[in-house]
């Protein structure tokens, strides 16, 4: 799935509504939501909703990845539950109901018995989970974003180092775009954020640069005969 895709308003539906890999330093921050006027004129109010993230990006759905850090049940008609994600930048939250029965019952699954920070790291879990951003605002206007998934999978420790790998890459290519002042929706990031996207680019890059430096490490030496 290719990231650029999703910010292509010109594009089909299929091509623009792929999934955009990103960190929860990005995603927490992008709670803003739009629709794209050519699908207001194509589809009505039909037409799919896109989040405005502070790197200029229209987002209309992610893959995420971490660290499995707490699942709880939080409403028990319809059955719910949220599970806290941590990736290499901070944490995410992912939210499953009635509509999402599938995850919900990965979930019921990996719901411990106990607490999951005294878990060893051999018994973490590391989930994958493609889905739509959600935001809710509280009575205090503050918005918070979470993602309702598609899908919600358990996956390796190898499977994590390769998306954290190409997250930090597809980040910072929107940060330098964003920077540069060719992202799709620039403008209205400025506009709607006060957020510094410089905090985006200091989070990502050590990642990126620890990819690229074990990359480059030569071959361990053959052993003396």
């Amino acid at each position: 799935m290719s990231d650029n895709d999703t910010n292509n308003s010109n594009g089909s539906q299929r091509e623009r509504n792929k999934a955009t890999r990103m960190f929860a330093t990005e995603f927490n921050e992008s709670n803003t939501e739009f629709k794209m006027p050519a699908d207001i004129e194509s589809d009505g109010d039909r037409a799919p909703n896109y989040y405005l993230t502070p790197t200029g990006a229209g987002v209309h759905r992610v893959l995420m990845m971490g660290t499995l850090m707490e699942v709880a049940k939080v409403n028990d008609s319809p059955t719910t539950y949220r599970a806290k994600i941590r990736d290499a930048t901070g944490v995410f939250y992912v939210y499953a109901g009635q509509y999402d029965p599938e995850t919900v019952s990965v979930l019921e699954e990996l719901a411990p018995d106990g607490d999951r920070e005294e878990l060893t790291a051999s018994e973490v879990e590391h989930v994958m989970v493609m889905g739509k951003p959600n935001s809710y605002t509280t009575d205090r206007g503050q918005t918070y974003v979470s993602v309702e998934p598609e899908f919600l999978l358990v996956s390796d420790a190898g499977t994590r180092e390769r998306w954290t790998a190409e997250a930090a890459k597809f980040t910072l290519e929107r940060v330098q775009a964003y920077e540069n002042g060719t992202a799709p929706f620039d403008s209205e990031a400025d506009q709607q954020y006060e957020f510094d996207v410089s905090i985006i680019r200091d989070d990502v890059e050590p990642i990126a640069e620890d990819f690229i430096s074990a990359d480059e490490e030569p071959d361990a030496a053959p052993a003396p005969v």
